[in-house]
């Protein structure tokens, strides 16, 4: 079998589209982190073994870049699963505490970035912007006690 010849930069393209690639089939298809990582250490040896066979090796990395793409998308996803991010009580009436991280003052409102602490006792991550009415005014800081409907 002939061995392709490519430039770096053809090489680069190639890569680069794999793992865009990869990140389209992440939207489609989902993978265990488990059985991602028994993936990568079997394409890794592979890449290792067959680094000297030319088109063989190319193969191997464009598959690499297409699971590192696909790996990048599941990563990027919430987990909307666990109770200890704010978005898992989405389109639910909550109470939450938090400090107001940021203040983006407009004409007739106020858009305040607020880092969820708490939801009824229980600690929580994450950050909600609540538009509220120009006053009272908020600073930088100040901790606020949040009741409404997540959206």
């Amino acid at each position: 079998m002939a061995k392709i010849v490519l430039s770096k930069s053809q090489i680069f393209i190639i890569l680069i589209l794999g793992f865009l690639a990869g990140l389209v089939i992440g939207e489609f298809l989902r993978i265990d982190y488990f059985w991602l990582v028994i993936i990568f250490l079997i394409l890794g040896f592979f890449l290792i073994v067959f680094w000297s066979h030319g088109n063989l090796h190319l193969f191997l990395l464009i598959l690499f870049f297409i699971l590192l793409g696909l790996t990048r998308w599941q990563m990027s996803l919430p987990d909307f699963n666990n109770p200890d991010n704010i978005y898992y009580y989405n389109n639910r009436q909550i109470s939450f505490i938090g400090p107001v991280e940021n203040i983006n003052r407009k004409i007739t409102n106020q858009q305040l970035i607020v880092n969820s602490e708490f939801i009824n006792n229980t600690p929580v991550q994450g950050r909600v912007m609540i538009i509220s009415p120009l006053y009272p005014e908020y600073q930088y800081g100040d901790i606020v006690r949040i009741e409404g409907k997540l959206e």
